[in-house]
């Protein structure tokens, strides 16, 4: 039975986004939305959020690890140009390497990933490797993934490292800063929740219907 959270949550966010050449077009939106959904976590006083920030494209750069979030410029995105290839594989594995080090007694983990393309660079993990990974991470019972791809390919990309297709959303990238805040406020939500230590389609079950119409998101097909 797992302990019941009775103080202020202790959650930990692993925000994985892609940094690659392809998201060059879009970069201003997405640095906007990235300050959207960074502001709204700091907003969030019932909620104690430590925050760690992985880019990657060709290569892995694990910019921020395991940081208040009161502590992070939400602005941090909008000086950077996108460049290279999609290395998720090793993204993600190192990401929840790095968590296995630095959870910090968190109550809940949340990784959100954040890409427009397919898997193209990895050069250490294959998507066998990061699959069992990514299980044995869900098997400690206290993980809720949420992947957000452009491509209607998402939810077989993300199947393939281990990740439920009810834990994948496709985004419109015409309203990328609607989804940063719809994902935003599902996270706060899910956050506050004191009866569930992990979750399966966070967006879905905990965001607005407003705020999921306004960012024109798609759910799994298969529901």
């Amino acid at each position: 039975m797992s302990k019941e959270i009775t103080t202020k949550p202790h959650v930990l966010v692993n925000f994985l986004q892609d940094f690659s050449g392809s998201m060059e077009h879009g970069w201003f939106e997405t640095a906007s939305g990235f300050k959207t959904f960074v502001d709204m976590l700091k907003s969030k006083e019932d909620v104690e959020y430590v925050f760690s920030l992985t880019l990657f494209n060709t290569s892995v750069d694990k910019s921020i690890i395991g940081r208040p979030i009161a502590s992070i410029d939400s602005g941090l995105l909008s000086g950077l140009r996108p460049t290279g290839g999609t290395a998720l594989f090793d993204a993600l594995a190192e990401t929840i390497n790095d968590t296995r080090k630095n959870a910090l007694e968190a109550d809940k983990v949340i990784f959100v990933v954040v890409t427009d393309g397919e898997e193209n660079s990895s050069r250490v993990w294959t998507k066998e490797a990061l699959h069992s990974l990514v299980d044995a991470e869900l098997a400690a019972g206290k993980t809720t993934f949420q992947y957000l791809g452009t491509q209607p390919e998402s939810w077989e990309g993300s199947a393939q490292i281990g990740i439920a297709m009810r834990d994948t959303v496709q985004y419109d990238a015409n309203h990328t800063v609607a989804m940063y805040s719809c994902v935003g406020d599902a996270l706060n939500n899910f956050a506050a929740d004191k009866s569930l230590r992990s979750t399966r389609s966070m967006t879905q079950t905990y965001a607005s219907e407003s705020n999921i119409a306004a960012a024109n998101l798609k759910f799994d097909p298969q529901v």
